[in-house]
């Protein structure tokens, strides 16, 4: 017999004991009409089954006994319906579940007219019927669950299977303990680690319900296991540990509020028992369960459409927003800039102050200003223009002609250089503003693109893609790595793929990495990395969440070999390497002005917001230029930063370079040397700055190196400031960047004969084709060394 009958049998023995209030057996009748509309070849087994539970219940049912006899004929009776069905090929549940129940009904009332009234009262057979009609039908719809292909309707199939398993074993009994009530304890505590805290008690006010219905307790087992149920949910993020105790928990602590005397033990030892077999339920049941009753997460049919909605308003909104702010930064750029000096309007204010200061109360006044006017008028002008250049005169600096007319030389001298020098700071304060005013608005215009950046990706229509994401919950389960939950986010062009896994925690045994990566890997055709996962010893809870995306074709080895001017100095040089959730991996280095701690606040304060700019999103021109506001603003002093940017596209080799004031960098390609330049001052100079960029294809074997001042300026060559660096890349011959790095370091200290000028820094990076068998792996790796 194979092992598919037995479980015909098996199932239908259970279901054939469940006896609800001592008077009804719904279960029985609706599982025989329910597998003979299925599949008529198992019918026959199913029937056999559930007679030999009838028959097991020996208080309930003896040979011969009238009542016996009257349920064999209504199993027989359905027996034949539903194999009539299934002959026909009938498909609709509502159809079996008339049929099963008509069948029951006249078969009940024909048995209590021939075998007489103690069949039950027509009431108690009208509700058999109705019960094993609608069951029937629940039964009838998780036909194809076997088959995993078609999950609609199933999780009804499987609760009302389950319902019927539970009170079928509350009649068999160890030690006065019910089976069917631990059974039921286990099934609580599994609902309530999937779905929480509400699907827990409802499962548990559910499953209680059954269990008392074949007893004589109601009220205590619908209450505990509610209440364990809630307790078990709400303890869920502590794992499977958590959840059981919980319901052990729960049901013992309400166990004795509603029940007393010797029920009291009972209730706890089947409630701890229940616990202890949720422990051992081997870990790939769960996942199967739960992809069979959702409770964990709610169907995404109508949620789909309701968070299309809300995307579409958010969108919306950040799109507003995005036009406050680019409004904003064109009505500061429009501000019409100051006037000088030089303007007519400032130059006849001037002469009006110096006028009334002056020459008001002077006894040659209507000598100067009427008799000789325009003489004075353009002699004074000539005036103001010299002590603009100069910024101080003196009665040495005035001209003949009004040094020989002039009665009050001195106070002529003095009145002038005090209200250019009053000028001269208003200007000052003016210009700052222009230059913040400018800064505003560059950032409003950034944080305006990023909005609108934004937007656009809501408005890209991500979707959860359930089907791959049922087909990774099965294929973990399969070997033994089930999966709490799985979400896959697909935009609908396909160019993204994240996949976000939560599952227990493997106690730092990196099953992320190694053994689901290649899993999910296999199921959606393209390799995938780890990326981003929140493992139990940084969360400090049994849970591991970790994001899978895919893998870059290029990988990227980093080394870095720094020295500081002073041994055992602070070297004023920062840098750092940044690896970015799109696929891109930047690298950035700053050379702070000077050496020692102030260069290095700069030098970090420019690669430190420079980091956290481009993790957030923001453009690389933006953030470039918002580093140099920062430096400007937060440096009192002539201080300033050289910014060194390489933005590396790991699926493409694209790379942007963005240069501020820093050195060359060099590619080099076998024998080839390219150089990338630029001619920008550095970063906290001037408020406004020229963005250089440029852009070059990196490929298989590239060695990218970006050096600090330190090391081009370590030897004058006649022919060029880096041509002795790019002959010396020629020459070395190996592409090893750990190698690379300490070669050019120990060369720029030769140069200098063992004293150094400035800080040195050398950054090399090689880019290679990320191979096959490594599609899974970690593709940065990061050596860093001093000298």
């Amino acid at each position: 017999m194979s092992r598919s009958r037995l479980a015909t049998i098996l199932v239908g023995a259970i279901l054939g004991r469940a006896l609800l209030f001592n008077s009804v057996s719904p279960f029985g009748i609706a599982y025989v009409g329910a597998v003979g509309a299925a599949q008529g070849s198992f019918a026959i087994w199913s029937l056999t089954g559930v007679v030999i539970g009838i028959l097991s219940r020996k208080h309930d049912f003896r040979w011969f006994d009238p009542r016996a006899l009257g349920y064999l004929t209504t199993l027989v009776s359905v027996y034949i319906v539903s194999h009539q069905l299934y002959t026909r090929a009938v498909t609709s549940r509502w159809s079996l579940g008339i049929a099963v129940g008509g069948a029951a009904f006249a078969t009940g009332i024909i048995a209590r007219t021939a075998f007489g009234p103690g069949n039950g009262d027509i009431l108690l057979v009208a509700a058999e019927a109705c019960l094993a009609g609608i069951i029937a039908s629940g039964l009838f719809r998780g036909r194809n669950v076997a088959a995993r292909d078609d999950t609609d309707g199933s999780p009804e199939a499987v609760v009302l299977l389950l319902a019927g398993l539970v009170a079928g074993l509350t009649g068999i009994q160890m030690w006065r303990l019910s089976i069917g009530n631990i059974i039921g304890g286990a099934c609580v505590a599994g609902l309530a680690l999937l779905g929480g805290a509400g699907p827990g008690a409802a499962g548990g006010a559910m499953i209680g319900l059954v269990c008392a219905m074949s007893q004589e307790r109601i009220l205590p087992l619908a209450g505990s296991y509610a209440f364990g149920g809630l307790i078990a949910g709400l303890c869920r993020e502590y794992g499977r540990v958590g959840a059981a105790a919980g319901f052990a928990l729960g049901s013992a602590m309400l166990s004795f509020q509603i029940t007393s005397g010797a029920a009291v033990p009972i209730f706890i030892a089947e409630s701890f028992l229940a616990s202890m077999l949720f422990l051992v339920v081997p870990g790939g049941v769960l996942p199967r369960i739960e992809h069979i009753v959702p409770v964990a997460k709610p169907a995404r049919g109508c949620e789909a459409a309701r968070a299309r909605r809300l995307r579409e308003q958010i969108s919306k909104k950040l799109g507003d927003f995005s036009k406050i702010f680019e409004e904003l930064a064109s009505n500061l750029e429009h501000v019409p800039q100051a006037s000088t000096v030089k303007d007519k309007a400032e130059a006849i204010t001037l002469l009006h102050m110096i006028m009334s200061l002056c020459c008001g109360n002077c006894i040659s006044y209507y000598n100067c200003w009427s008799k000789n006017f325009y003489k004075t008028y353009r002699d004074m002008l000539d005036l103001l223009a010299l002590a603009e250049l100069k910024g101080v005169i003196s009665t040495d600096d005035l001209s003949n002609r009004i040094g020989k007319w002039c009665i009050q030389t001195r106070r002529l001298v003095e009145t002038v250089n005090r209200l250019l020098q009053n000028y001269s700071v208003d200007r000052h304060w003016v210009r700052k503003l222009a230059e913040s005013r400018a800064m505003v608005s560059g950032q409003l215009r950034g944080i305006s693109d990023m909005m609108q950046g934004l937007a656009a990706e809501l408005a890209a229509s991500i979707e959860f893609d359930e089907n791959i994401e049922n087909r990774i919950a099965r294929g973990l389960a399969e070997v033994g790595l089930p999966a709490g939950e799985v979400n896959v986010i697909r935009s609908r062009e396909g160019k993204h793929l994240d996949i976000v896994i939560s599952r227990h925690a493997c106690a730092n045994a990196e099953e992320c990495r190694r053994a689901v990566a290649p899993i999910v890997s296999g199921i959606v055709g393209q390799p995938l990395i780890v990326w981003g996962a929140n493992c139990e010893a940084k969360m400090s809870r049994p849970v591991c969440e970790f994001h899978l995306t895919p893998a870059r074709n290029l990988r990227v080895t980093t080394a870095v070999t720094r020295v500081a001017k002073d041994r055992g100095g602070i070297s004023g040089d920062a840098y750092s390497t940044i690896e970015l959730s799109d696929g891109r991996f930047a690298i950035v280095l700053s050379d702070g002005m000077g050496v020692g701690p102030q260069a290095a606040a700069e030098s970090t304060t420019a690669v430190s917001m420079l980091e956290r700019l481009i993790e957030a999103g923001f453009d690389h021109e933006f953030s470039v230029k918002t580093v140099n506001s920062i430096l400007l603003l937060r440096s009192p002093g002539e201080t300033f930063a050289t910014v060194d940017l390489a933005v590396l596209d790991l699926f493409t080799g694209d790379t942007e370079f963005i240069k501020i004031g820093s050195s060359p960098s060099f590619v080099k390609r076998g024998g080839e040397i390219i150089t990338v330049r630029s001619s920008s001052l550095p970063a906290g100079i001037f408020s406004a700055i020229d963005i250089e960029k440029s852009r070059r294809r990196l490929i298989d074997g590239d060695i990218l190196i970006m050096v600090s001042d330190g090391v081009i300026d370590s030897r004058l060559d006649p022919t060029g400031r880096d041509e002795w660096f790019i002959r010396m890349l020629r020459r070395l011959d190996s592409n090893d960047p750990h190698h690379i790095a300490r070669a050019i370091v120990d060369k720029a200290k030769e140069n200098t004969g063992g004293r150094l000028l400035d800080d040195m820094t050398v950054i090399v990076a090689r880019v290679d084709r990320q191979g096959r068998n490594r599609g899974c792996m970690s593709h940065v790796a990061s050596l860093k060394t001093g000298a």
